[in-house]
């Protein structure tokens, strides 16, 4: 869990829900990017890797989403946050599998740290069960891309330039999906938006350790 003051978990089933429900978003999307990714690879092995972690995204998704059905009868919480979050990877259009690849790991890593500080406002059974298996989906990527960039100046400089752009693109997101859950919170709303500030900080520490990982500048 990230190094951030702990808050009270929130009260209630919607609030707790609204947070269930961004962690299977960003399951459901890492799972269609992973998959979309290893239907480009161009060898063999670096298909049957991008579906593994694509399947773990898909079997995490149905933990969260039996967690929503026992708390709240439905999993379709989860539809406004695959919107905001689609939204965001619909703007950004990769020109290579390279790119794809990159906003992946970019995209998909930020979105589960996002998860990762919002969860701690979960109650401590849930947050518990909820983070068993939880992973962001950069290793991956970071294990196919990283030997490559190492030998190729100008691949590296141009993943670069799209890495920051990616990371711009969901920080930007970062205030609505907030609200979404803020609004679901209650009197508990201020719990909630203090920790849009300690959010995007880990989003951006980590999102430059991942960089540093494929020798890229944040």
């Amino acid at each position: 869990m990230p190094n951030n003051p702990p808050s009270p978990p929130l009260d209630g089933r919607e609030g707790p829900a609204s947070v269930l429900a961004l962690l299977g978003a960003g399951d459901l999307v890492a799972f269609s990017w992973l998959s979309a990714d290893a239907d480009l690879a161009p060898a063999l092995g670096a298909r049957e890797s991008l579906a593994r972690a694509a399947a773990e995204r898909m079997g995490h998704y149905d933990v969260v989403a039996a967690m929503l059905d026992e708390a709240v009868g439905t999993h379709e919480g989860v539809t406004p946050y695959l919107g905001f979050l689609e939204e965001v990877g619909g703007r950004m259009e990769a020109m290579s599998w390279e790119e794809q690849l990159l906003r992946t790991a970019v995209m998909g890593g930020m979105v589960h740290d996002l998860g990762d500080v919002l969860a701690q406002l979960l109650p401590a059974e849930q947050r518990e069960r909820v983070m068993q298996g939880a992973s962001a989906p950069d290793d991956v990527v970071i294990d196919l891309m990283a030997g490559r960039l190492s030998q190729d100046e100008p691949l590296r400089a141009r993943l670069s330039l799209w890495g920051r752009r990616v990371a711009g693109e969901a920080l930007a997101v970062l205030p609505a999906v907030v609200a979404q859950i803020a609004d679901a919170a209650g009197d508990r709303r201020e719990a909630v938006t203090a920790l849009q500030a300690p959010a995007a900080a880990t989003m951006s520490s980590r999102h430059a350790q991942r960089m540093e990982r494929l020798g890229l500048a944040a």
